[in-house]
């Protein structure tokens, strides 16, 4: 029999493509290898999903080269990766694509010996520069490395400039495929620091340290049962979500899991990262925008290959290789940034939700007005909902409304926050007020004949801005200037 492995290449192919495995490298190949494999005239990247031994088949092409800088991928997330393609109609080489990211190709000096340089390898004197010039010929292009480790000799990098200088040697760049970037050590707090009885240290009262527990104790059940559905969990304080977190990341690395946190904005989450750093140290990674391709190549590859790891990021991290993933969070989960817009197109909700169930993980959706379609699945009894307004385990700002019918205000500056205002102040505080509107003046309007200037195309009123001295449409960004004199047409009286 021969070994054959059905590869998905990263390209629109809708189904699998077998091919033989050379017995070379039969025994370094697993589900999940990244391969190089032939396809029409060229070679593509793909992955292997199922290995098996089969009678010969003719006109089988054989795999072209296992890829070790990319790590296996986990089964859950090979399943993950094809529900998701069938879910919003890609192929499944799509959605893997999407979920690995290219290794940085590097290049190589690379040592060629010229004519001249066989001339004087002729003349056999036996010293460093003809050993070098022999190795060159007897095996052709040698690398610094290479040649340093069959001649026994380090540092021979100068030595090698003046043999380019002579017109011994060429020296040709040539891109090679980066090695594996191998994981920093593991300097995270042990897992056993975190069992069901421990809580990762917070810095809360003691009264909120205990509703703190309470609130916990009641989500752990909920989340990490055997039986357990998507939680939906609603605050309006983004600190209280993020104690939750805390103790749900802490509580599943505790168990050996790895853990996937979304955040809409990554820039906006520096400080609940910094929290995160104090307790994973080791085994935190962070992946976002602002990285080189090189960066988010390092974090993605280290976060793959070590057993419990802590991946915080956008929407792509919702597709982040991870081994033995225990639990997802998704904060914010109706923030419009997790609708990926470029090919494949998802929404990261419902990829997190889609890899949960396949991997069978706890999975945690924050929000402090969750979307219309989580509270929907929460009402439908699809997902369990708690909500936090209850349990005052965070700050919460003081919110008075006043009405300005009871008071008398001079404009919308109500007596109330007049006084607040000049409180801050003397306090050396600042007063942030928000206008629910754009512009001096919502309307520009003759005193005379009551006629308000209106866009021509949208038949909206114009909105007056100061700054520049012009209505502007706020819709199609039409603009006129502010005159001085009505432009109503002038009626025209007759007389009989």
């Amino acid at each position: 029999t021969v070994l054959f492995a059905d590869v998905v290449v990263e390209l629109p192919v809708p189904k699998e493509l077998t091919y033989s495995v050379p017995d070379e490298l039969s025994s370094s190949l697993g589900e999940g290898c990244a391969v190089m494999v032939p396809l029409r005239s060229g070679r593509t990247r793909g992955y292997i999903v199922s290995l098996y031994r089969d009678e010969p088949m003719e006109g089988v092409k054989p795999l072209s080269a296992l890829i070790e800088d990319i790590p296996p991928l986990p089964r859950e997330l090979l399943d993950s990766a094809r529900e998701v393609s069938r879910h919003y109609l890609y192929t499944w080489g799509d959605v893997l694509n999407a979920a690995v990211p290219i290794p940085p190709a590097r290049t190589v000096k690379r040592f060629n010996m010229t004519r001249r340089g066989e001339v004087q390898l002729g003349l056999n004197k036996g010293d460093l520069p003809h050993k070098a010039l022999h190795l060159l010929h007897l095996e052709g292009e040698l690398n610094l490395s290479q040649l340093q480790r069959r001649l026994k000799q380090k540092g021979i990098a100068p030595l090698l400039k003046d043999m380019q200088k002579r017109g011994w040697v060429t020296a040709i760049e040539k891109q090679a495929s980066p090695k594996a970037i191998k994981g920093k050590a593991d300097r995270s707090l042990p897992p056993e620091l975190y069992t069901q009885h421990e809580l990762p240290p917070q810095d809360t009262t003691p009264s909120i340290q205990t509703k703190l527990t309470e609130i916990w104790e009641k989500i752990k059940g909920s989340a990490f049962s055997e039986e357990s559905r998507p939680l939906l969990l609603r605050s309006a304080s983004t600190e209280e979500r993020e104690k939750i977190y805390l103790l749900a990341a802490g509580y599943a690395s505790g168990h050996g899991k790895s853990v996937i946190i979304l955040k809409p904005e990554i820039a906006a989450a520096h400080p609940f990262i910094e929290k995160l750093k104090g307790i994973f140290d080791g085994r935190l990674f962070v992946t976002h925008s602002g990285l080189t391709p090189a960066g988010r190549w390092e974090q993605w590859n280290r976060a793959a290959r070590i057993d419990v790891s802590i991946v915080v990021g956008a929407r792509a991290t919702a597709l982040q290789a991870v081994k033995n993933l225990g639990l997802i969070i998704l904060d914010e989960e109706d923030d419009e940034a997790y609708k990926q817009e470029e090919i494949p197109r998802y929404h990261a909700r419902d990829v997190a939700l889609i890899r949960a169930q396949t991997a069978k993980c706890a999975v945690i959706l924050g929000a402090s007005v969750p979307s219309m379609e989580s509270f929907h699945m929460a009402a439908a009894g699809k997902m369990e909902y708690i909500d936090l307004a209850n349990h005052e385990i965070g700050f919460r700002p003081e919110i008075e409304i006043v009405d300005l019918k009871q008071t008398r205000s001079r404009g919308a500056i109500s007596p109330p926050l007049e006084d607040f205002m000049k409180e801050t102040l003397k306090k050396g505080g600042q007063t942030l007020l928000f206008l629910n509107r754009r512009g001096y003046a919502t309307f520009v309007q003759c005193r005379d004949c009551g006629l308000v200037l209106r866009c021509p195309k949208c038949d909206i009123s114009l909105t007056y801005h100061t700054q520049f001295g012009k209505a502007k449409c706020r819709y199609c960004q039409h603009e006129e200037s502010t005159l001085l004199i009505c432009p109503a047409p002038i009626p025209i009286v007759s007389f009989s």
